[in-house]
């Protein structure tokens, strides 16, 4: 690297802001400084859940939001506040509110750090137009960061209309017009946007995932000592992310002989699991296998994953695009991994590509049976060959080839770079 890179990273959620979408940047910009560039992150502050075992790096400048979004729930003034901004009035989401005060703050940061290169990520969409705002107003370039689609998916919630996703899409080509690249953690993902608003951008477009560390080395944690097979799935349960999807594949393996009813545990670790999943439960004959643990920071947690034995991930027809974060974390700890999604998703790619566990489909029971009876009964071993290019120094060296190229080569219609598989 000729010289010291400048970056301004615009982000709504940083650490220790325990947020998926805090992680991306949260590990990147540790890497980023280690490998000699200069970093200054722009982020939101607000009230949050923290997690202080999570790094923080680079300097960070928090501004508040003009307006709280979401409001604590309890009343029905919260209530009525918090549908209208996150259905109606606020565009491309409620957190519009922090524009005014990251924009001022990042023009100010940009003069005075000698900033050279603008990275905004999101979810929210509101970081995107903060960054092409500062990029239009300075001059500098701007670099896009995908973790979630914009307009290809509705996140407005309640739907109100086409009006809404009129302004939404007139919001997100104003910023992919004033982009000179744009990364995203799917090919998939990658694909529809090309598709979208490749006519649209001279934009280069990259696929770089997210990635785990493999220098933690953490004792492990049996979620419980009793002798049962141990399943963990750590983060919310929603939508078609539900324990529901093994159920009754365990209940046919112990109606089949081949399991014990007490011989297995399913222990969740995040929000969402209702009674109606332990009434379940007890209808199939499986009463006392679901275990609710209360969320625990991130490194207690890849110590539960690491004394598990095997790791549960579910993921829904509605983001076929999507590889959850939890599944790099679940990468990070080498114990195999139950995956369950649509078999035309990028988790069923990944599933593929990596040698780490067992992919089943999310429209096929027999195909989870067959899962877990490898998983739970053969035992079959794993060897995670492929897993070491998503590693986050892997990630963030290939990140650092987009950020230089992109600070050399001008935008050139028609070209799409990916890298090698990272």
């Amino acid at each position: 690297m000729a010289e010291k890179r400048k970056l301004l990273i615009v982000t709504a959620y940083f650490a220790p802001h325990r947020a998926v979408g805090a992680k991306r940047f949260t590990y990147l910009c540790e890497i980023f400084e280690a490998r000699g560039y200069e970093v200054s992150v722009l982020t939101m502050k607000e009230q949050c859940t923290e997690d202080r075992t999570l790094p923080i790096a680079g300097t960070v400048y928090r501004r508040a939001p003009l307006f709280r979004y979401p409001l604590p729930k309890g009343t029905k003034f919260a209530k009525l506040y918090n549908r209208m901004l996150g259905n109606w009035l606020c565009f491309p989401d409620p957190h519009i509110g922090w524009l005014w005060n990251a924009v001022r703050e990042g023009l100010r940061i940009i003069k005075d750090r000698k900033c050279d290169l603008i990275v905004a990520t999101a979810p929210p969409y509101s970081s995107l137009i903060a960054g092409a705002l500062l990029s239009r107003m300075s001059g500098k370039r701007l670099v896009l960061d995908y973790r979630d689609p914009w307009t290809a998916r509705d996140w407005t919630g309640v739907r109100a209309g086409r009006w809404v996703s009129g302004i939404n899409a007139w919001m997100e080509r104003m910023v992919v017009r004033r982009a000179g690249a744009a990364v995203f953690v799917t090919e998939r993902m990658r694909k529809d946007f090309q598709g979208r608003w490749g006519a649209t951008t001279t934009a280069w477009l990259h696929l770089i995932a997210n990635g785990y560390h493999d220098r933690m080395h953490l004792d492990a944690i049996r979620p419980d000592n009793d002798g049962r097979l141990s399943i963990v799935y750590a983060g919310s349960l929603y939508g078609e992310r539900r324990v529901g999807l093994i159920a009754e594949p365990l209940a046919a393996l112990v109606a089949d002989g081949r399991l014990a009813p007490n011989a297995v545990a399913i222990h969740v670790f995040g929000d969402g699991l209702k009674a109606h999943d332990e009434r379940r439960m007890d209808d199939l004959g499986l009463s006392g296998v679901l275990v609710k643990h209360d969320p625990v920071n991130h490194a207690t947690i890849l110590r539960y994953l690491r004394g598990a034995d095997l790791l549960y991930l579910p993921s829904g027809r509605d983001v076929r695009y999507a590889l959850p974060f939890k599944l790099f974390d679940y990468l990070s700890v080498r114990v195999p991994i139950l995956a369950v999604a649509p078999k035309d998703s990028a988790v069923a790619d990944f599933m593929r590509e990596v040698d780490c566990g067992e992919i089943a489909d999310i429209d096929d029971p027999q195909s989870v049976r067959d899962a877990l009876s490898n998983l739970l009964l053969v035992r079959k071993q794993y060897t995670f060959r492929g897993a070491e290019r998503y590693t986050w120094d892997a990630i963030a060296l290939c990140y650092m080839g987009v950020l230089d190229k992109d600070l050399v080569c001008p935008a050139r219609t028609g070209d799409v770079f990916i890298p090698d598989k990272v």
